[in-house]
């Protein structure tokens, strides 16, 4: 019984696969002549007649719209063009001692743009080097002034023995 009812889902698979590629040929033959049955010699100029009928809806997201300039709102800066003699006169104003918003404003460049010529430039300390000062203030022996509770606190506990 069950054997019957496998060799029958069998048997009529076969039977779709034929209709399918069947279906498919036919197809194929019918689109193959598409653009001779609607009147044009080739099928570029049945692409181009369907392409400028425009197809209706278009897929995919809408573009973003521009956003709308408020009045009275700010003009970004115009970017400043970093010149080799900029940085030369930027670092010989600071090692000049001057400072650095200061300097920034004088040359029209940013406080951002002066601090990565600083660093290019060699003028600023690497944190690293900052830790290691701070280690070695912290490593010097402190005062003596701090061992005095601790003996006080060794006094006691040698009366309380007694």
């Amino acid at each position: 019984m069950i054997s019957n009812t496998l060799k029958a889902i069998k048997e009529t698979k076969s039977k779709l696969a034929a209709l399918e590629k069947k279906a498919a040929d036919e197809q194929k033959k019918r689109i193959v002549n598409l653009h001779k049955d609607a009147g044009f010699a080739t099928r570029g100029e049945l692409i181009a007649a369907l392409q400028a009928l425009g197809g209706g809806k278009k897929r995919g997201r809408k573009a973003a719209a521009a956003p709308k300039a408020k009045k009275g709102a700010k003009k970004r800066a115009k970017r400043t063009l970093i010149t080799p003699e900029l940085k030369k006169g930027i670092i010989a104003a600071l090692k000049a001692g001057g400072k650095g918003a200061a300097v920034a404003a004088k040359f029209g460049v940013s406080v951002p743009t002066l601090h990565n010529i600083k660093k290019a430039a060699g003028l600023t300390k690497s944190r690293g080097a900052k830790k290691a000062a701070k280690k070695a203030v912290a490593k010097a022996p402190k005062k003596a002034a701090a061992k005095k509770p601790v003996a006080k606190k060794a006094a006691k506990k040698a009366a309380k023995k007694k």
